[in-house]
């Protein structure tokens, strides 16, 4: 009995030294310092029905969460390529957007799902809204994208197009901006613009190329 309890004190301690050698030799697992921030963003936005069953003093808590969230983005680039791909909107202040998810589109139907879907390489940015039971209409606003800095991404509308399955209205182009994306990562992506608007996304199960060909 004293052997086998001398034994495994000796297995015990080596068991030590050897995490300590790799923990000294790779580091101890770090945590992310944004997530809690994150989560009570996250928390914070949830029920809000993207913004429009919010009231103001729920956009200041929100906006304040947003401007400690970007503390943690100031040294990483917002505008490389992990930028690319299809966003579903979480929240959105932008009166436009909320007006469409609110409202939806006479005879068209009610919204549905709204994205961004932005292609760094291909210098494109769509906006884009489904509205019907089914979300068979889409209401989507072309641009190009250009990015001028690691935050901010200048655009310029191309033009806009209302598709159901019954008739497809075009609008033509009508304005320009731009936004930076104030906080980034592989899942999240929170941004503002140039009218002071804010935008909280999520990235989308679709890929890029498949949400090209549909």
């Amino acid at each position: 009995t004293d052997t086998t309890g001398a034994i495994k004190c000796i297995q015990n301690r080596d068991s030590t030294i050897a995490n300590s050698f790799f923990k000294n030799i790779f580091g101890a697992p770090t945590l992310d310092p944004s997530s809690a921030v994150r989560s009570s963003l996250l928390a914070a936005i949830e029920g809000s029905d993207r913004g429009v069953a919010r009231g103001v003093a729920d956009r200041d808590e929100i906006e304040l969460l947003v401007d400690e969230l970007a503390e943690f983005q100031s040294e990483v680039s917002g505008t490389d390529e992990s930028l690319s791909g299809v966003w579903e909107l979480l929240w959105t202040s932008e009166k436009e957007t909320l007006f469409l998810l609110e409202k939806g589109i006479f005879r068209v139907g009610p919204a549905q799902k709204s994205f961004q879907v932005i292609d760094v390489g291909g210098q494109t940015l769509q906006n884009v809204i489904q509205f019907g039971e089914n979300s068979e209409s889409v209401f989507v606003v072309d641009s190009s994208l250009q990015v001028v800095s690691d935050k901010r991404c200048e655009f310029k509308f191309s033009g806009a197009r209302l598709t159901t399955p019954n008739f497809n209205f075009k609008i033509p182009p009508f304005g320009q901006g731009w936004f930076e994306n104030v906080y980034l990562n592989d899942n999240i992506r929170v941004a503002r613009d140039i009218r002071g608007d804010t935008l909280i996304t999520k990235r989308a199960s679709v890929p890029l190329d498949n949400w090209k060909s549909v």
